[in-house]
């Protein structure tokens, strides 16, 4: 019994660990991109490719989440950062895209948190 408990808990803790690993790696990524967005509209010295790359890699950081893939679905961020971007590309109105970043930020934050 002792044994299969021991086992159980390392699994669980095995999941949690993968999670909040998977939370840093799409913060990071997504961070990076709004960084870079905000730079080259605010400063400049920033190229498009640049924004354009973080963003993808941003993507593809979403695709590879297996831990927290229910998560992100469910909480539709893949679709608001998508829509955030484009908005921005669009407006380059600073005040809302800040605002969806921090709220990507926070279910992201959240998701880690639970894990």
């Amino acid at each position: 019994m002792g044994a299969w408990l021991a086992r159980s808990w390392d699994k669980q803790k095995w999941m949690r660990d993968n999670r909040k690993q998977e939370c840093q790696e799409l913060l990071a990524a997504v961070s990076e991109a709004v960084t870079l967005h905000l730079a080259r509209n605010l400063v400049g010295g920033v190229s498009l490719h640049q924004t354009n790359e973080a963003y993808h890699q941003s993507l593809k950081v979403f695709h590879s989440c297996l831990f927290i893939a229910k998560d992100v679905e469910r909480h539709k961020l893949l679709d608001s950062w998508a829509h955030a971007v484009h908005d921005f590309n669009e407006t380059a109105d600073r005040v809302k895209f800040d605002a969806s970043f921090e709220q990507i930020r926070e279910q992201i934050t959240q998701m880690a948190i639970n894990s």
